[in-house]
């Protein structure tokens, strides 16, 4: 977490402060990806061990287990990138 001084505030600090990359994340994400992708966030599904499973992610939000998966694998493919770039890994 990086904390930018209000005084230091400008259109090149929110560039070079990945602040776009983050906007276009959120944006390249279908409703139903966003909100699988949110709901796994908070229910503990990245952590290890796993707090939920995708079979009661997909129950809660309506869905078959196959298609959760679906939308949080494309999900994922899309945020990975980008985090990848602003974490200067690729």
């Amino acid at each position: 977490k990086r904390i930018i001084p209000t005084e230091n505030l400008s259109f090149e600090t929110l560039y070079t402060s990945d602040f776009f990359k983050l906007q276009t994340a959120s944006k390249l994400l279908s409703k139903r990806q966003k909100e699988v992708f949110s709901l796994a966030c908070r229910r503990g599904y990245f952590k290890i061990p796993k707090e939920t499973s995708i079979e009661e992610l997909a129950q809660e939000i309506g869905l078959d287990a196959r298609t959760a998966s679906d939308h949080l694998r494309k999900a994922q493919s899309k945020l990975l990138p980008i985090m990848s770039d602003i974490l200067r890994l690729s």
